[in-house]
């Protein structure tokens, strides 16, 4: 039996080329007191005696599981391989921390960052590495100013970095070849910058930037495979109010999302542009608080797009799940949690497009953090939870389902193995 609760009302607001629509809709809240959807095939932890972090988790074409992470502190990388049944095949180490993970096919692109405080401010250098599937250096590249890397569908990877009026961006090639570096000049304050890419080797920048009189407004920006830009485009704006950019999305046809919240009058935004940076749509609808946070944005076969955060005050907030068709069309709101707090951060769909939330929560479980996994039908209807954890902290970071559907979490457990913090990865089927 599904035991919910009335959190309260949304007032959702539609504008498109259609015109406007507005909507009242009710959300309630499932608690964890239905029997698991799910079983648990195995479950495995990794690790020494000091700490281990995982930044990164994916298969292969036979179904194992590689993991990206941290070991001994954080002062070494590793490379792990698992096949289907649980069994180690595989790990490799090397020195070096992680800052960022972009992986593409059976490569991986690793950034390690590293700041010195000077006088004059902060002085910053990235190197790069490129490894195989095996934990092996392809190539590196060191002592570059940008930031975080991201990779595209055809190995390229970019990196970028935003200082208060000027963004820097460089692109390098599956083989490690510089092909273009870009420094961005600007009138107005740059605050913050997230990047993207389509699929064919566009990149987009997008973030908050000053205009003029208004105090955050969003920025989104095109440039094309050889660097150039095609056009920015501006949201939101207006004298009292704040716009915050949360997640950037892009779907199967390259139309590009972005969503956060606007402060001052307290709603959460989605907003739609196609890639010739023309306005679609924006949906726009009411938070519970003003610490609501938008954490993940993903797309099913149908191009409806799915949105998943935190929903109220931080110490009693709720899972929320949102799906918009891609007209800007609400389905549905779904609600999830307890008295405490719950931090969903992970969206995935299988294949019949059921979608998959993961966090982590103090509701439910034994420990100070435990993981949860939900799920739900295309249709909003809440078919079943997942909650694993011992007496202490467990956070997650991945989720990947196989070629039959089998679900595979990966994340840090301070409740079991051997170290301060150790990697899991647990493999779970469903009841039929």
């Amino acid at each position: 039996m599904v035991n919910r609760k009335l959190l309260g009302l949304v007032i959702a607001i539609t504008v498109g080329v259609a015109g406007l629509s507005i909507g009242i809709y009710y959300i309630m809240t499932l608690d964890s007191k239905t029997p698991s959807l799910f079983q648990t095939e195995w479950s495995q932890t990794w690790g020494g005696s000091s700490s281990e972090n995982v930044y990164a988790m994916y298969l292969d074409s036979m179904d194992d599981v590689h993991l990206i992470g941290t070991t001994d502190n954080s002062t070494k990388r590793c490379f792990l391989k698992y096949n289907s049944s649980g069994i180690l095949q595989m790990y490799n180490l090397s020195s070096g921390y992680i800052s960022s993970v972009a992986h593409e096919g059976l490569n991986s692109y690793i950034t390690e960052e590293d700041v010195v405080y000077t006088e004059l401010g902060p002085i910053y250098s990235t190197d790069l590495y490129k490894y195989n599937n095996s934990g092996g250096i392809i190539w590196s590249i060191t002592d570059l100013k940008e930031g975080r890397a991201i990779s595209d569908v055809f190995g390229n990877v970019y990196l970028s970095v935003q200082s208060n009026h000027k963004v820097i961006m460089v692109k390098f090639n599956s083989s490690g070849d510089l092909q273009w570096n870009i420094t961005w000049n600007l009138v107005n304050f740059i605050h913050s910058s997230q990047k993207i890419t389509d699929s064919i080797g566009n990149f987009y920048l997008a973030g908050e930037i000053d205009v003029f009189t208004d105090p955050f407004n969003i920025y989104l920006t095109k440039f094309n495979s050889a660097g150039d830009m095609q056009w920015i485009r501006a949201w939101g704006g207006g004298e009292d109010n704040v716009d915050y950019l949360y997640q950037i999305g892009i779907d199967s046809l390259d139309n590009i999302y972005l969503s956060g919240m606007t402060f001052g009058v307290n709603e959460l935004y989605l907003v739609k542009y196609n890639s010739e940076g023309t306005w679609q749509w924006e949906y726009i609808w009411s938070a519970a608080d003003d610490s609501d946070e938008l954490t993940a944005i993903h797309f099913d076969s149908s191009n409806n797009i799915y949105i998943t955060g935190r929903r109220g005050a931080p110490s009693s907030c709720d899972v929320s799940l949102i799906k918009v068709n891609d007209s800007g069309s609400l389905q549905w709101i779904q609600s999830w949690g307890g008295s405490e707090h719950e931090d969903p951060s992970i969206l995935t769909f299988d294949s019949e497009d059921n979608v998959y939330v993961g966090g982590r929560t103090t509701s439910f479980g034994s420990g100070l953090y435990d993981i949860f996994l939900l799920k739900y039908n295309s249709a909003g209807d809440f078919e079943g939870d997942y909650i694993w954890g011992g007496n202490d902290m467990e956070t997650l970071r991945g989720v990947v389902l196989d070629t039959s559907d089998n679900i595979y979490l990966t994340g840090t457990t301070s409740s079991f193995g051997a170290g301060l913090t150790d990697i899991f990865l647990i493999k779970l089927t469903e009841d039929a």
